[in-house]
């Protein structure tokens, strides 16, 4: 009769924390998000003076895949900054591969779909697109200034998935534009 108390109990002891590692275990392999996507942080701010109803595309944010597995870019948001007013709408978000950009131009602010510096054929829309290990692409941003005024969004979050583990990175990259292009805004000329 003892013995048998004392098997349960060493069975019970051996059930309880092979249930308690993989519970932890699955918390720390499914429920923790992939830290897989880094990109350009504090690298700088890109500003465009442009017209009411003109498209622009700014490519100035790179991101990598520094895993081993591939990943997959679900959407991009822009943030405003704080206090600021918006008056931009975004037609488009793409990414290029930046091994098929080679040592060839980069997009940084463009006055057009910037077609004329990296062609339609080598870009691919960003949500959902699969970003393969140990890769770098380059995002395209794709907008249209609605009215007059000056608009800053000073950073980007990417979501983004590995199997079934989500995740998100946030970058600082501010995106100033200044409308109508004679318009006296604090920002850079390009």
């Amino acid at each position: 009769m003892a013995v048998r108390r004392v098997r349960r109990r060493r069975l019970t002891a051996v059930v309880t924390v092979a249930m308690a590692m993989l519970l932890l275990g699955g918390y720390f392999w499914i429920g923790r998000a992939p830290r897989s996507l880094e990109g350009s942080i504090g690298a700088g701010t890109y500003g465009l003076h442009m017209n009411v109803n003109e498209v622009a595309t700014w490519g100035g944010l790179d991101v990598r895949n520094t895993g081993s597995r591939p990943l997959v870019l679900d959407s991009l948001t822009l943030h405003q900054a704080e206090g600021a007013a918006d008056g931009v709408k975004f037609l488009r978000m793409q990414v290029v591969a930046t091994d098929k950009l080679g040592d060839g131009p980069r997009i940084g602010m463009s006055g057009n779909a910037g077609a004329d510096v990296i062609p339609e054929g080598l870009r691919s829309p960003l949500d959902g697109y699969e970003l393969p290990a140990s890769s770098e692409v380059s995002v395209l941003i794709q907008y249209q200034a609605l009215r007059e005024g000056s608009f800053r969004y000073d950073t980007a979050t990417f979501d983004y998935h590995e199997g079934s583990r989500t995740g998100q990175l946030t970058v600082v990259q501010a995106l100033d534009v200044c409308v109508p292009a004679d318009a006296e805004c604090d920002l850079p000329r390009l």
